[in-house]
């Protein structure tokens, strides 16, 4: 069911909202082999309980959601970020993004499961999904097939109908990725749209939280609620121009290491949109028919630049700042969690820590060279973007290759929305769009459109 279904059943009577929240959390045992719920909330049924004494308010009175396990919530719950060295870590207040859906009467039903530390633990081959907490998270479509990540959980719940909409979060592609691998909508808001604190992070510069969910309905809803803005959807999409991307731009980064990686991952993009060439022309043919007008875009403008000194540096400031201000655990710094995987190497470090520990070793206060000049790296990306958009003179940008790292830069908005009956390597295939700043309606418009148009076909 859809938010709208759910709040129609309670609005005639057709169920309460605590047997809403009970058959959600009977979902949750049903589907308990996909890891996809770390936790469940403890006092959910009580709220549910609660809610069903008040008047409908608030655009999710009643609403089950799932939240990734690195956004704090101050209940009974713990948040982890799929940590056994943070399992005690129970918040001492909620993340700013959390307070706006209990306001709107969302029942925080649990938290989803994760790639462990956002994906920022280790590279030596940790699976996408995987948190030693919560174990691995498994695709509706099978256990071979990658969840994506790092807000596996949150995809996976929505693909499997256990609850509406689900929060991730993505410092880069880890709202859209996995959303594309489960087959649902995602949407990366743009930098500073939704606020950041409360969440165990990666980076400062980029993180930003996002709903996920299988209509763009709900997409909205939910988003409006955590942005804490009411956003006014363009009326028709006649005459939008749509750049459409079908290589990337050479790889742009002083380090020559990370621009040879940046490079080889750029040749493996482009074979995947070969490949998956005649579904994007679908999403053409379909974007020309709701009055869309089609420009064909060179990538130049657009580098690839490595984000890996700006997270390197920033990683162990702001998680330090973070455990300070929410935190009630007593791996209350980077240096004790590093310790406590240690100590219990045998349930902690499946996979190592060669992240962290790198992290820790850095001056922790952003004064290196290596980080101011990500800094105007990044800030050179926000100026190219704004100046693409503006030269070529398109509203959205449809991107064949699956590369989000210049977007992710520039902090510019990112949707991602299957494509009916497409799939690439057993995966369900995706269209990527890419707003301009503060864009978010024409994304979501574009995504209800493209929606339409696709059932009509």
């Amino acid at each position: 069911m859809t938010i709208q279904e759910m709040k129609q059943r309670i609005a005639n009577g057709e169920v309460t909202i605590a047997q809403l929240i009970q058959d959600t959390l009977d979902l949750i045992k049903e589907y308990s082999h996909l890891n996809a719920v770390i936790e469940i909330n403890p006092d959910a049924l009580e709220i549910a309980k609660k809610l069903d004494k008040l008047p409908q308010q608030g655009a999710l009175h009643g609403i089950p959601i799932l939240i990734k396990d690195n956004v704090s919530t101050a209940d009974k719950m713990k948040t982890s970020t799929g940590s056994v060295a943070l399992a005690d870590n129970i918040a001492v207040k909620d993340a700013p993004i959390v307070t706006r859906l209990r306001e709107a009467g969302a029942v925080i039903i649990g938290k989803a499961n994760l790639t462990e530390f956002s994906n920022y633990m280790t590279d030596a081959g940790m699976p996408n999904g995987y948190s030693s907490r919560g174990g691995q998270t498994i695709s509706t479509f099978g256990d071979q097939i990658d969840t994506s990540g790092s807000s596996s959980g949150s995809a996976v719940a929505v693909a499997a109908g256990i609850v509406p909409a689900t929060i991730g979060t993505e410092t880069c592609g880890s709202i859209v990725s996995p959303a594309k691998n489960a087959g649902i909508l995602g949407l990366k808001p743009t930098k500073g749209r939704v606020p950041s604190a409360g969440i165990i992070p990666i980076s400062e510069t980029l993180d930003v939280a996002g709903p996920m969910a299988r209509s763009a309905d709900d997409l909205q809803v939910v988003f409006e609620v955590i942005s804490n803005q009411k956003i006014e959807l363009p009326e028709t999409l006649e005459g939008m121009r749509v750049g459409i991307v079908r290589e990337l731009a050479p790889a742009e980064s002083a380090n020559i290491e990370a621009n040879e990686k940046l490079e080889e991952a750029i040749k493996k993009l482009a074979l995947e949109a070969q490949k998956n060439t005649p579904y994007y022309e679908k999403i053409i043919n379909q974007l020309k028919s709701i009055g869309a007008n089609i420009v064909e875009l060179s990538p130049h403008g657009i580098h690839s630049s490595s984000l890996y000194p700006l997270i390197f540096h920033e990683f162990k400031p702001t998680l330090n700042s973070y455990l300070v201000e929410y935190s009630n655990t007593q791996q209350n710094t980077l240096a004790k969690i590093i310790k406590y995987n240690q100590e219990h190497a045998d349930i902690a470090l499946k996979y190592g820590q060669n992240l962290l520990v790198q992290a820790e070793e850095t001056i922790g206060d952003l004064s290196e060279v290596a980080y101011q000049e990500a800094l105007v790296q990044q800030k050179k990306a926000t100026i190219q973007f704004a100046e693409f958009f503006e030269t070529n003179k398109v509203d959205v940008i449809f991107s064949f290759v699956f590369d989000l790292e210049a977007s992710c830069f520039a902090g510019n908005p990112t949707l991602t929305m299957p494509i009916e009956g497409a799939k690439s390597n057993e995966s369900p295939l995706g269209a990527f769009f890419i707003g301009k700043h503060n864009d978010e309606a024409t994304l979501i418009k574009l995504a209800k459109e493209l929606t339409n148009k696709s059932k009509t076909l």
